[in-house]
């Protein structure tokens, strides 16, 4: 089993990705043979990412919710964290994940806001689909290009500070 890898898939008609073979199997966190409830957000480079729960806590959305309920946030406080963390998580999805074990597939559909917002290809287009441990991501095939491109200007660098970074974590 491959810990990470990159894949070139396509958009399918109705804004489809379908992920088979080694890609379906690096996904770490489905479940064989039911419906898998997942989100898409967007990652730190503009890419989509899929995880199996939101990267914020049921807790923390919870208290958000109550706090802003019994006290909305006003205009001025637009620049606060707290309305950063508010717009991030408002720009999450939710998606369910089709899974067809015997075939070794998964699919599932791009939620509309990130097709509008341009982040995804067209349909029939190429998708790049990244995946290592519990990261799932894709990436319009310009924009994977050019982060590759950037990552090896600063190759060197990263490979020096990448295994002590495994270490500490």
């Amino acid at each position: 089993m491959n810990v990470y890898g990159s894949w070139i898939t396509t958009l399918h008609k109705q804004h489809r990705i379908r992920l088979e073979g080694a890609v379906f199997e690096a996904i770490r966190w489905l479940q064989a043979n039911a419906p898998t409830e997942g989100v898409i957000s967007i990652g730190v480079a503009g890419q989509l990412q899929l995880s199996r729960e939101p990267l914020y806590s049921a807790a923390l959305r919870q208290k958000l919710t109550a706090e802003l309920t019994a006290s909305p946030l006003a205009a001025a406080e637009s620049a606060d964290r707290v309305a950063s963390l508010v717009r991030f998580m408002a720009a999450t999805w939710p998606v369910t994940l089709s899974v067809e074990p015997l075939r070794e597939r998964v699919t599932f559909v791009i939620p509309k806001a990130p097709r509008d917002l341009g982040i995804v290809p067209a349909i029939g287009e190429s998708i790049i689909v990244f995946v290592t441990g519990d990261i799932v991501e894709m990436w319009k095939r310009d924009h994977w290009l050019a982060y590759i491109a950037a990552t090896r200007q600063r190759l060197a660098d990263l490979a020096d500070n990448a295994i002590p970074d495994l270490s500490r974590r």
